[in-house]
């Protein structure tokens, strides 16, 4: 048998106002939103880039990771999409961790908070293997 591995991070968000954001932000598609109205969204699937990463707001269960909690970083292809996409999520209402810069390692970076605190970083940097 063979195993594909494949990682999608998942975050915790205090409402769908957050996945709205997200689509505002990053370009973020919404795929599934369960339940698909209301303010509570018990497991979403979005992606940006094709890439997927899964959000909701919490579980009855108990089982939450804390809100504002996570950090992800996304590949992009060339610095000047870094560039625009830095300018679209602070338009967006993002908080600014680090405009866009040059790396040592190379690649161009920027790093934002969502409102729920959670950091995000976009590069050219692939690491490798990648």
């Amino acid at each position: 048998m063979t195993t594909t591995a494949v990682a999608i991070p998942a975050l915790r968000i205090s409402s769908r106002e957050t996945m709205h954001f997200y689509e505002a932000a990053f370009g973020a598609v919404v795929v599934a939103a369960y339940p698909d109205s209301g303010d509570s969204v018990d497991h979403a699937e979005l992606t940006i880039g094709g890439a997927m990463f899964m959000c909701g707001t919490g579980q009855e269960d108990g089982v939450d990771q804390p809100l504002g909690g996570s950090s992800i970083y996304w590949v992009v292809q060339a610095g000047p999409e870094v560039d625009a996409l830095y300018q679209q999520a602070i338009a967006a209402g993002a908080t600014d961790e680090r405009a866009p810069y040059d790396a040592d390692y190379g690649g161009r970076h920027f790093s934002v908070r969502d409102p729920d605190g959670n950091s995000w970083s976009f590069g050219t940097y692939r690491p490798a293997g990648v």
